[in-house]
């Protein structure tokens, strides 16, 4: 584990250059935003931490809040199923809910991601309010 990945130990908001993420008891829901262009180490660092946030609050449901990223390259979206995705439906995650991202190459990375994710039900939303909504009726 890294000197970064330690600091995350009971942090349950993390703010970074390009993103952030935090526990939102109204919906249950551990979220992650993402803005702009996330590079590889720093998108795997805001992963993890939201990893960290399903198990120390025993929740199932995410929110991504995708609507300012931009495109997540390959290598992070492979990372992200074969790796992040495994761990995170281990911790617990079963609902995913997900704002899309205005970015067309953001959007689609996302969209390829998340339909790997078969035992994981996930929705899309165009707003992060109907997101919530969605995540107040399950779980």
């Amino acid at each position: 584990m890294s000197s970064q990945e330690d600091e995350l130990e009971g942090n349950d908001f993390g703010v970074y250059p390009n993103g952030r993420v935090y526990y939102d008891a109204t919906t249950d829901a551990v979220v992650v935003q993402l803005i702009g262009y996330c590079p590889s180490a720093l998108y795997r660092l805001i992963m993890n931490h939201a990893i960290k946030l399903l198990k120390a609050h025993k929740t199932s449901k995410m929110l991504g809040n995708t609507q300012q990223s931009e495109v997540i390259f390959p290598e992070d979206q492979d990372w992200t199923n074969q790796n992040w995705a495994p761990r995170a439906i281990e911790s617990g995650l079963r609902y995913n809910a997900i704002v899309l991202s205005e970015d067309l190459y953001g959007r689609l990375a996302v969209e390829q991601i998340t339909e790997s994710a078969k035992v994981v039900q996930v929705k899309y939303f165009k707003s992060v309010e109907q997101a919530q909504r969605w995540l107040k009726k399950v779980g």
